[in-house]
């Protein structure tokens, strides 16, 4: 029976893929990367500021990975940051992100934004 519990705390989580967004229309006849890029994830790309203990201010980007506002950075970017805020494309104002996770070894944190409307997630595409 323990080996059955602890079996189904460690399987994996079932993966959610938001459903697609419409295809990104290139202008222009020749491939541009920087173009695909920009149209294509650009509105999920956030700023990250992360405000430390010792008034240290950090600033960095993070990608968007749900609906419920949770996105990705560096975690080099929080560091030692108590006092995080995102700001999303096109706002002004960032809005307060709580820290979900960081994994300082690979680099990374996953924050959660308190209000996640209006929230553009990253276009991946789907292996296979």
């Amino acid at each position: 029976m323990l080996g059955g519990v602890i079996g189904a705390q460690l399987a994996e989580p079932e993966l959610v893929v938001p459903p697609p967004r419409a295809p990104v229309e290139i202008p222009g006849d020749r491939l541009d990367v920087a173009a695909i890029a920009d149209l294509a994830v650009g509105p999920s790309v956030v700023t990250v500021i992360a405000n430390g203990s010792r008034a240290a201010t950090s600033t960095g980007t993070g990608i968007v990975l749900s609906t419920e506002g949770e996105l990705v950075t560096n975690a080099h970017v929080i560091g030692d940051g108590t006092n995080l805020t995102v700001r999303l494309q096109g706002e002004r104002e960032p809005r307060v992100a709580v820290l979900v996770a960081m994994d300082v070894e690979n680099d990374l944190a996953v924050l959660r934004l308190d209000d996640p409307a209006g929230v553009v997630l990253a276009a991946f595409a789907v292996a296979g």
